[in-house]
C-alpha cells in the first residue's frame, strides 16, 4: 500500500506534464507559461535567425495558476475567489454600546480581522433596541451595506422576519437557531466556559462560598449560571455554598450593591456574568477574586482575576463573508464549542493553587469531547427540587443552550433589577459609525 504522503508527491510530481514535442516553457519561478509561437514566413515555413534558431513571437501573459479549493470546518468545499470579487459592504448592529461592553467588544476584534483579511468596508451601529432593530438596518443599508450581522442573541427573531423581506441582502445572526436562504447563524455554547471558571473559581476559594452576579438578558443566562455551579461543585461537592444575585448590566449602582451583599455573605470569590465591565472592575477593587465572561479579564482584574471564558466567531464570520462574496452562501447554522475553538478560555491566575492547571486542562478535554459535552449529566434537580434530568441522561447541546431553570445547589437568589417600569423608554439616537 503506498502512503497517502507518497501518493500526494506522486501526483504534484506528475502534474501539467506535457507530451513529446509540445513547446510549453517554464518561466524562471517555475510557474506555468504561454505556449510559445514562431515566425513562419509565407511558405509556413519557421523564420531563423542568422544563428538558425527559430524566431518566437512576443508571448501572451503568463497564465494565472487555478485557483486550489478548500473546505471550511464541517468539510464542505468553499469556493475559490473569482477573479473579481465581489464587493460587500458589511454593517454590525450591536445591543448597548460598544467601549467597556465585553461582548461588542468581542465582535469588534472579529470585525478587525474581517476588515483585513477579505478587504472589505464594514460599519455598525450601537445601542439598538430590538424595537429599533429595523431602523439600524436601513441605516447601515443606505450605506451601501448587503451583509448584516446582528450581534446579539435579542435580535434573532428580528433578522429572520426582516431577512424573508430582504431577498437581496444577507444576515449573518449570533445565538438561535434560525435559518433561511439569506440567514445563517452561529449559536456558541458560552455554558461549557462557564463550567471550566466554575472549576477554576472554586479552587481559588477559600471560604467555599462563591457568589454570582448575573443578567438575566444575557445569552444561555440559565446555562451559563448552572454549569458554572456545576463546575465548582466538581470540586467541593455539595458543600458549596454559591449564591446567587440577579442584576442587569449597565447598572453600576445596582451592581455595586450586588456584589457588596455578596461579599457580607462571606464570598470571596464572585462569577460576573453581564455585558459591562463595571461588575470586574469593582472586585478588583474591593479585592474580591473574580472570574467573568470577558476576553480582557487578567486586563481588567490584574491582581483578582481567577479564568474568563468568552467566544471567537471570527472563523465563522470570515467564512459566512467568502461564501457571500463567491455568491455561494446558504442559510445554515453552527454551534461553536471548545472543541471548534469558537470558545476560548483566558489564561488562568498565577496565584491559583497549583493542581488548579492540571485539573482546568483535564476538564477542557473532557468537556471538547465532539459528541458531546456531558456537562448537564442526569440526575439534575432545580432548585425546587423538581427532577429536571434523570439519572443516566444527557442533555443534547439543542436543550441545554435552552435551560430555563437553575439547578439545585445554588443556596440563595436574590434580585436587584429594576422595579417594574423604571426602564429607560426613550430610544437611543442610532448613528452609523466605521
Amino acid at each position: 500500500i503506498i502512503p497517502a504522503a507518497v501518493v500526494i508527491l506522486i501526483t504534484v510530481m506528475f502534474a501539467g506534464c506535457k507530451k513529446e514535442g509540445e513547446f510549453d516553457e517554464l518561466s524562471t519561478d517555475g510557474t506555468e507559461s504561454a505556449a510559445v509561437v514562431y515566425q513562419t514566413d509565407a511558405n509556413g515555413e519557421t523564420v531563423t535567425d542568422d544563428e538558425g534558431n527559430p524566431v518566437a513571437e512576443e508571448t501572451a501573459a503568463t497564465a494565472e495558476p487555478a485557483p486550489t479549493s478548500a473546505t471550511d470546518a464541517q468539510g464542505n468545499e468553499i469556493p475559490p475567489p473569482p477573479s473579481y470579487p465581489l464587493t460587500k459592504t458589511v454593517g454590525f448592529v450591536y445591543r448597548g454600546v460598544v467601549r467597556g461592553n465585553p461582548e461588542n467588544e468581542i465582535f469588534e476584534a472579529s470585525r478587525a480581522k474581517l476588515e483585513v483579511d477579505l478587504a472589505v468596508d464594514t460599519y455598525y451601529v450601537d445601542n439598538v433596541l430590538v424595537q429599533t432593530y429595523n431602523d439600524a438596518v436601513d441605516a447601515l443599508m443606505k450605506k451601501g451595506c448587503d451583509v448584516i450581522v446582528s450581534c446579539s442573541e435579542s435580535f434573532s427573531n428580528a433578522a429572520a422576519k426582516l431577512a424573508k423581506t430582504l431577498p437581496n441582502v444577507d444576515f449573518i445572526n449570533f445565538g438561535g437557531a434560525l435559518k433561511s436562504s439569506n440567514l445563517g447563524s452561529i449559536e456558541p455554547l458560552l455554558y461549557q466556559g462557564a463550567n471550566i471558571a466554575g472549576l477554576a473559581a472554586a479552587y481559588s476559594s477559600e471560604s467555599n462560598i462563591i457568589g454570582i452576579v448575573a443578567d438575566r438578558s444575557m445569552p444561555q443566562y440559565a446555562a451559563v449560571v448552572d454549569s458554572f455551579v456545576l463546575g465548582a461543585k466538581i470540586v467541593q461537592g455539595s458543600n458549596t455554598n454559591i449564591k446567587l444575585n440577579v442584576c442587569l448590566s449597565e447598572d453600576e449602582a445596582r451592581t455595586k450593591n450586588a456584589i457588596d451583599d455578596l461579599r457580607q455573605q462571606g464570598c470571596d470569590t464572585i462569577f460576573v456574568y453581564q455585558n459591562d465591565i463595571f461588575g470586574i472592575q469593582y472586585c478588583e477593587k474591593v479585592g474580591v477574586k473574580v472570574a467573568a465572561f470577558a476576553a480582557n479579564l487578567p486586563e481588567l482584574a490584574p491582581t483578582q482575576y481567577v479564568m474568563g471564558f468568552f467566544f471567537d466567531i471570527t472563523s465563522f464570520l470570515n467564512e459566512s463573508v467568502r461564501y457571500i462574496q463567491n455568491d455561494a452562501f446558504y442559510g445554515k447554522t453552527e454551534v461553536g464549542s471548545l472543541y471548534s475553538r469558537s470558545i476560548r478560555m483566558t489564561k488562568l491566575s498565577e496565584l491559583s493553587p497549583p493542581e488548579t492547571a492540571t485539573l482546568v486542562d483535564e476538564l477542557v478535554k473532557n468537556v471538547s469531547a465532539q459528541q458531546g459535552d456531558g456537562i448537564f449529566r442526569g440526575e439534575l434537580k432545580d432548585i425546587s427540587n423538581v427532577t429536571k434530568v434523570s439519572k443516566g441522561d444527557i442533555l443534547p447541546f439543542s436543550e441545554s443552550v435552552n435551560i430555563d431553570w437553575l439547578v439545585r445547589g445554588i443556596t440563595r437568589v436574590k434580585k436587584y433589577d429594576r422595579p417594574k417600569g423604571d426602564e429607560d423608554l426613550v430610544y437611543p439616537t442610532l448613528e452609523v459609525k466605521s
